[in-house]
């Protein structure tokens, strides 16, 4: 069990721990857009977004060459239920907007249309449907999930409760859960089939997009600047939920990764504020995954290759650990970057892993320098 645990009223964790690790020896980190130097890649800055890669043994090789073959078997058993989602999901879940369908029909550019249902689908308000065609989908969605997971070689997906914790208490709040690799969409989506925050060119994605439109998906551009509309659709989003406890609608569960983007599994990057604004309670949920020599973290590693490795390990492993509900104080109400930050050093310290102020910029700054690709704008290489 887990101990310790801080509660409403009890005691909190100061501010000054999420500081710890992985800043040390680096220079200070260039969130406010102003250019740096391109840093050494054993940086502690990087330390989030560095992959454990343990050298590779004959043992390894030999169960590579034995496990290839199921490699095209799992794919076609996951796309398999990924079609059995879609269709019902097609069938059931929200139609697509007028509007974008006489784009497709004047045009023929589906990219456009999608950007126009991204739009109108990322406005914060979820687009509801009948309640039996909502569980209908949330069924099917789940059991898909589940399958596609089982389909990709993780045969065991392990639940566990810190003492005292209530799922139903825990159902009222937004989730969040730290990010560790693409897994975790299927592993939520398994779970309890939430809405997500995600970047906008989801929405395009051939058969993904249309299920992530029927899940309710808030679409956002990570990059681009007026984070506070972002902001703003996430806190109507949370006043949609509170309102369907008492009506007839169905509105999914909103899951937000307050990191904002994945690190390596041993590290929590600092919580953007869009969770904790409206000053609710946070359902906290913990990912992991147990690894013996492939870590199914999503950092560095290239997409195809991280899928073959994935698909040819023998069987995989994830743990969801539920941890009870953040009741905020009145000062973390009324300042939403104290609450993100308590509310970071609180799961960094029961979920035992590293605090970190590394930023998405220092991942893409990592990448480049570890893939030998073009350093981001703000970084200039050395003279």
């Amino acid at each position: 069990g887990i101990k310790g645990v801080v509660g409403a009223g009890g005691e909190r964790v100061e501010v000054d721990a999420v500081a710890r690790g992985g800043v040390e020896g680096s220079m200070k980190n260039e969130s406010d857009g102003t250019s740096h130097v391109v840093r050494d890649e054993d940086d502690p800055v990087f330390d989030p977004f560095r992959r454990d890669m343990p050298p590779a043994r004959m043992l390894d090789l030999l169960k590579f060459s034995i496990t290839i073959p199921l490699l095209p078997v799992r794919v076609m058993l996951g796309f398999f239920w990924v079609m059995v989602c879609f269709t019902a999901f097609a069938l059931f879940g929200p139609s697509i907007a007028p509007s974008a369908k006489k784009k497709i029909a004047d045009t023929g550019n589906t990219a456009a249309a999608g950007d126009e249902i991204a739009r109108g689908t990322s406005t914060g308000a979820a687009k509801t449907i009948p309640a039996w065609r909502q569980k209908l989908l949330t069924s099917v969605g789940c059991f898909c999930a589940r399958m596609v997971l089982f389909s990709f070689g993780f045969v065991r997906v392990r639940v566990i409760d810190e003492p005292g914790f209530d799922a139903h208490e825990a159902a009222r709040y937004t989730i969040t859960s730290n990010h560790v690799s693409m897994i975790d969409i299927l592993l939520w989506m398994a779970y309890c089939m939430p809405s997500f925050v995600a970047k906008e060119a989801v929405s395009r994605l051939p058969l993904v997009g249309r299920i992530a439109r029927g899940m309710q998906t808030i679409f956002v551009d990570r990059l681009a600047g007026g984070a506070g509309g972002v902001t703003g659709k996430i806190m109507m989003r949370q006043e949609q939920l509170q309102s369907a406890e008492s009506s007839e609608e169905l509105v999914a569960p909103l899951l937000i990764f307050p990191e904002g983007t994945t690190a390596n599994g041993r590290w929590v990057l600092p919580f953007k504020t869009g969770a904790f604004v409206s000053g609710c309670p946070v359902a906290l949920y913990i990912l992991r995954y147990p690894y013996s020599h492939f870590s199914p973290a999503y950092d560095t590693i290239h997409g195809g290759w991280f899928l073959v490795r994935l698909l040819t390990e023998v069987y995989s492993t994830a743990e969801i650990m539920r941890l009870k509900p953040y009741y905020p104080s009145p000062e973390e109400k009324k300042d939403p970057k104290l609450y993100a930050a308590n509310v970071h050093a609180h799961y960094c310290k029961h979920a035992q892993l590293a605090a970190s102020t590394s930023t998405y910029k220092d991942k893409l700054e990592y990448h480049s320098i570890v893939r030998n690709d073009k350093l981001p704008s703000w970084v200039r290489p050395r003279e």
